[in-house]
């Protein structure tokens, strides 16, 4: 069977086909040929080879240079075949032209005859074949060779460009290097480094990069890695430190070469992370630690207040008398100043406790109406031991109106903002520098808290990040640039704003503004204000003292005795037992927190054994509240006092609630 004219785009029949090349540039059935051939009698003799292929061949004759440049602008080509020898110009010039006008083509020579000298140095110079014209059958063989291979080669490219671009999306550095020299780079670890193209970083070592004092885990992780991750510091363009996970990866072929690949994470962002979620979690630890140690001292502080108070009422009169004995009044004269003394210090020691009770975790979710003046000065005495040896401090109050809020979790706000300029001046030099602290009210009638420093201050570029979390412009191991974030937060959940100016070299102004708290009734508070005056007792009553703290109950049972009949207990289950015995009290003072049974739990037994009694209890607390007894305080009528107490206070409450009630 004759093929049809092969000059013509007709399918060509061939008993052989190309079914395993397989490339989105060659279209299904087609063979486009550029023939590169003076004589179309030869040209003919090619076109019928080429027809054994199995596909519609469609092709173009040129025979000089200009033609060969213009066809090959003209369209895209599968196969070129020259003749070895053209008018003008031979068939290595027209591969050349073929190189220089980028068209990826197998290119093939056919000669009359050809030397083997002649057909080895046109394949080193990179054509694909040699074919004499007498053996023409080995054409449509080696086109179809040429085909495969070229489809391999395009496949073999795509997966490496499909590679790198995966490679180069990935969000970890990716390094390929062998003999210690990086091959491949991705972009991910030039950002990490702080540069803009791989080419900064192809053929260095990636030792070149490392700190000297890590360069030794760099070498292992390179030239001997393990499983695992080693950690790393490496060098940035800018001079800044990152942290980095190096993991080693499989040997692979890369560029013709037995390479290592080597996976960097930068772990600097989520290092800092994790050392702030440590001093978050240290923090809320020492917040619950100060909630337990302030109620430890409470419990003997209230002691030692409560006798040194029964003391001073029990000398009182013998100070003031005209008729006491010389020799007494001798020993009374030295006891004076060291019981006013003592009185004075353990006034001190309770301020320093109530100042620690602020700051602590315990009624994290109260609100309350906030003095904002006693809030700073509260902030100002916790930093003072600070303070002094940076600066000196000048405070500033107008007035201004309550706010409303957590003091404790504002306080913290203060005392931090406080704290960060104190650490914003350089040690030394205290009388030169200030940190002020200024209260007002602006025209808004908001509450306005700001505190300056002469520090260092920040740079423009950085000031709209620090209140951005795990952001810090301090020293290694300084800051974990959690504060200000926190800061931010529970101003703003107060319903304020904190703002910042500051200035390179002159300081920094921090500037909390909350709304006042006007409208919002005020709660009744815990702690009770002694009274200016004892009211007298209109009888004697009985009183049951119920504090597991022994030497707590036999003060209370002192201060009360003079005016009542006392009993103490230091178990809440003896009191319920007495009453259930049918014993009966006026008052019953007991502590909220006590082993066992609570005093809230039995403040339910009283009044199950004896209805309306339970309204008769004064309840003690020295701090450390559980959410049930933050609960019962918010909700109770009954009187309650914060340890350590003013003993005047605790005989006012007696009085008047004996006034009120009958033992029956």
């Amino acid at each position: 069977m004759m093929p049809r004219n092969p000059m013509s785009d007709s399918r060509l029949e061939s008993p052989e086909s190309l079914p395993c090349v397989s490339d989105p540039q060659l279209e299904p059935g087609l063979l486009r040929v550029l023939i590169v051939e003076p004589s179309l009698d030869d040209t003919q003799s090619v076109l019928r080879e080429l027809a054994h292929t199995g596909r519609t061949v469609v092709h173009e004759r040129v025979d000089n240079l200009p033609d060969l440049r213009a066809a090959l602008a003209a369209r895209r080509w599968d196969v070129v075949i020259s003749d070895a020898s053209l008018p003008g110009f031979g068939a290595l010039e027209a591969y050349a032209e073929l190189k220089r006008s980028g068209v990826e083509a197998p290119f093939l020579i056919i000669a009359d005859g050809i030397a083997e000298q002649d057909a080895c140095e046109a394949m080193r110079a990179g054509v694909d074949d040699c074919i004499s014209k007498r053996q023409l059958a080995r054409l449509a063989p080696a086109v179809e060779r040429e085909l495969r291979e070229m489809c391999n080669r395009r496949a073999l490219n795509r997966a490496h460009r499909d590679f790198r671009r995966a490679i180069d999306l990935f969000p970890d550095g990716v390094v390929i290097h062998y003999v210690g020299r990086i091959r491949y780079v991705n972009q991910a670890l030039c950002d990490a480094l702080g540069l803009a193209s791989p080419d900064q970083v192809v053929d260095h070592s990636l030792l070149d990069f490392a700190i000297p004092a890590d360069r030794e885990r760099v070498d292992s992780a390179i030239f001997r890695p393990k499983r695992g991750t080693v950690e790393v510091r490496l060098l940035r363009a800018d001079g800044t430190e990152i942290t980095c996970e190096l993991s080693a990866g499989p040997v692979v072929e890369f560029e013709g070469q037995k390479a290592s690949v080597l996976a960097v994470r930068d772990v600097t962002e989520r290092n800092r992370m994790r050392a702030g979620l440590i001093v978050a979690d240290r923090m809320a630890s020492m917040g619950t630690l100060a909630a337990g140690v302030a109620h430890e001292i409470n419990n003997p502080l209230a002691s030692v207040i409560s006798n040194i108070d029964w003391v001073c009422d029990e000398l009182g009169p013998a100070w003031d008398s005209a008729s006491t004995p010389p020799e007494l009044d001798r020993v009374l004269d030295a006891v004076r100043q060291p019981l006013r003394d003592a009185q004075e210090s353990a006034q001190r020691v309770r301020e320093i406790v109530r100042e620690l009770k602020l700051f602590s975790r315990i009624e994290q979710e109260r609100l309350d109406r906030i003095d904002v003046h006693r809030m700073v000065e509260t902030a100002i005495k916790m930093a003072r031991n600070e303070i002094r040896h940076r600066a000196r401090l000048i405070t500033d109050f107008d007035a201004t109106p309550p706010v409303l809020g957590n003091e404790g979790r504002i306080g913290q706000v203060i005392l931090n903002l406080v704290i960060n300029a104190v650490q914003a001046i350089p040690e030394g030099r205290a009388e030169q520098n200030e940190i002020r602290v200024v209260v007002r009210t602006n025209a808004t009638g908001w509450a306005v808290i700001e505190v300056s420093d002469t520090g260092t201050g920040i740079p423009p570029e950085l000031l709209h990040r620090i209140f951005d979390p795990f952001f810090t412009t301090k020293p290694a191991g300084v800051g974990t640039g959690l504060g200000l974030a926190i800061c931010d937060r529970i101003v703003s959940e107060a319903g304020g704003s904190l703002t910042v100016e500051s200035e390179v070299g002159k300081g920094s102004t921090f500037r909390v503004t909350l709304p006042g708290a006007s409208g919002v009734p005020d709660r009744a508070p815990i702690r009770t204000q002694p009274p200016q005056s004892v009211p007298l007792p209109t009888r004697r009553g009985r009183v049951l003292v119920v504090d597991d703290e022994h030497t707590m109950g036999i003060a209370l049972g002192r201060i009360l005795g003079r005016e009542h009949d006392v009993a103490v207990l230091t178990n809440a289950r003896d009191a319920a037992q007495r009453y259930a015995s049918g014993e009966r009290f006026d008052v019953v003072v007991c502590d909220m927190m006590m082993p066992g049974m609570t005093g809230m739990e039995l403040q339910q037994a009283i009044e199950r054994i004896a209805p309306g009694h339970g309204g008769r209890m004064i309840f003690l607390t020295g701090g450390a509240f559980t959410p049930l007894a933050r609960e019962f305080l918010e909700r109770t009528a009954s009187p309650t006092l914060s340890k350590p107490f003013d003993a005047r206070t605790l005989r006012a409450l007696v009085n008047r609630m004996i006034a009120r009630h009958s033992t029956p």
